[in-house]
């Protein structure tokens, strides 16, 4: 099928193609390392995070990212058009995507990711009963004594 988009490895050893409803890895002399599946249209844009060890693809209104053994790690969606371009940050906490006509910025940074969800849910987990001791340990609440 068409191949719409290629990225080099960061270790120049292997490329990634999008085309199809496929992302694909390979080696240097064209062996096929991996079909990144999860997509159902076209796929049009794909990168390499700058540590190499994960691969993003935009197409039907969505990004995946997968670990390079294929095993899907996340889905961004909140686009009403196709995904045409995925790249990113050089410090691998942000992927920017664009869809030709508006950009977002996705947090990959997990740490930052999970402080503001403890935030959010401090009060929840602080007051109500129903909270289980091990939610509360997640956002380092001390257990409810009993």
């Amino acid at each position: 099928s068409s191949v719409y988009s290629v990225a080099f490895s960061p270790d120049g050893k292997s490329v990634a193609t999008s085309g199809g409803n496929t992302a694909k890895l390979w080696s240097l002399d064209g062996k096929e390392l991996q079909t990144f599946k999860g997509h159902n249209s076209s796929v049009y844009s794909v990168a390499f995070s700058p540590d190499g060890k994960s691969v993003a693809a935009g197409d039907d209104n969505t990004v995946i990212m997968w670990s390079l053994d294929g095993k899907e790690l996340q889905t961004f969606k909140g686009y009403s058009s196709s995904v045409s371009d995925v790249t990113f940050s050089p410090d691998s906490k942000l992927i920017a995507t664009s869809d030709g006509n508006s950009l977002k910025l996705w947090n990959l940074n997990l740490d930052d990711l999970m402080a503001k969800g403890c935030a959010w849910l401090h009060d929840y987990l602080v007051n109500n009963p129903s909270a289980t001791d091990e939610e509360r340990e997640m956002c380092d609440i001390p257990p409810r004594q009993k």
